[in-house]
């Protein structure tokens, strides 16, 4: 192809998939840059090589949500000084379409039409959805802020039909919409598979705030160890301090510290082996646009509960997925009791997913090069 794709990655979304649809587009003589924060660049070095880095310094790893907002636009400023650098490209990849990961692209757009932009559209950001009003409300403000610069791409990665919609809704051409999906690690977590062997009766894995249920998974768990005493539940993922403080608080005080295990932020092979050595995967979500831990852990193989989400509909389709009124919590802790009582933990229609074409990340990442032209 002779093309060079910018990659603009200042927020840093998912390191590994972003790591195999870059190697891919390596694979069809795509050059690679990378505009990122600079701490990033190692673990990007240990995965692939090959790629031009623009490393943008002085940044922070920063849980707090309010201050990340400052983080941002910190990261936003420094990679203006780098701007002609971006903009020596023909193709433009914002790897989000939240605010921080476009605004830049959208001022190189304006400056250079001959310029391809793309971005992908992985999250609805609603106004109603638990956590800080103040940080809701400014979410949703940049939410729809984004959308007046996201109007200037050239293509759009919608992840999911439900996307597709709601971009149609807000007056978007549905020709410049490309509905990809998301893709998982098929490698990794049949190896995981391979080397099956139960560790934890439960699995959460995901960001650690309110709107990812980790109260009510907390709850739930309450609920289960009232049946099973020597109920293990692993909670994977990082996020704001205050709230996992708040979070081991509460578990300490209903005398779960022998039941629940925290591991922090996981990834790679080792979050997938968790996973695939876990009977029951818990995810009691409130507000999901894809959910992509949640399909890793259907392909996986082993029963997973969610409450009942509108973006599950168009995904899971053949019960892969046991879903639960939103917040009931204990019709969540029954169903795990169930399982626990019965001793199958297999799903099967789950593996079936895990060898489908439909979440690859060879046919998401050819799909998205594909369209790298106006």
């Amino acid at each position: 192809m002779n093309k060079t794709v910018s990659v603009y990655n200042i927020g840093v979304g998912n390191i590994e998939l972003l790591a195999k649809k870059i190697g891919y587009w390596q694979n069809q003589g795509l050059k690679i840059k990378m505009t990122c924060p600079k701490y990033a660049v190692p673990k990007f070095k240990e995965l692939i090589d090959g790629i031009e880095y623009i490393e943008i310094p002085f940044c922070r790893q920063v849980g707090n949500k309010f201050i990340l907002i400052f983080e941002f636009l910190k990261r936003f400023l420094i990679s203006c000084c780098f701007i002609s650098q971006i903009a020596q490209t023909d193709v433009l990849y914002s790897i989000s379409s939240v605010l921080n990961e476009i605004l830049l692209p959208f001022f190189v757009k304006l400056f250079n039409k001959k310029i391809v932009w793309v971005a992908l559209f992985e999250n609805e950001v609603p106004l109603k959805r638990p956590g800080n009003f103040l940080i809701r409300i400014l979410a949703w403000i940049f939410y729809q802020i984004s959308f007046l610069f996201l109007r200037t791409t050239d293509k759009i990665f919608a992840v999911s039909e439900n996307l597709k919609l709601a971009l149609i809704k807000k007056g978007f051409d549905i020709e410049k919409i490309v509905v990809t999906g998301n893709a998982i690690d098929r490698s990794e977590i049949e190896k995981a598979i391979s080397q099956k062997e139960f560790w934890f009766d439960g699995l959460f894995v995901g960001r650690i705030e309110k709107a990812k249920g980790v109260f009510d998974l907390i709850k739930i768990g309450q609920g289960v160890v009232k049946e099973y005493p020597d109920f293990k539940l692993g909670i994977v993922g990082s996020g704001d301090i205050r709230i996992e403080e708040k979070l081991k608080r509460m578990t300490k005080d209903l005398g779960l510290e022998k039941n629940i295990k925290f591991f922090g932020y996981v990834s790679g092979p080792q979050k997938f082996r968790l996973l695939a050595n876990s009977r029951i995967f818990l995810f009691p979500s409130h507000d999901e646009s894809f959910g992509v831990a949640l399909l890793e852990a259907v392909c996986s193989g082993i029963k997973t509960i969610a409450y009942d989400l509108p973006a599950y509909k168009n995904i899971y389709l053949n019960n892969e997925l046991i879903a639960i009124p939103l917040g009931d919590i204990d019709s969540f802790s029954e169903k795990v009791i169930s399982i626990l009582n019965i001793k199958d933990f297999a799903n099967p229609n789950g593996l079936k997913l895990l060898v489908s074409e439909e979440y690859s990340y060879e046919r998401i990442a050819g799909l998205e090069s594909d369209n790298f032209e106006k």
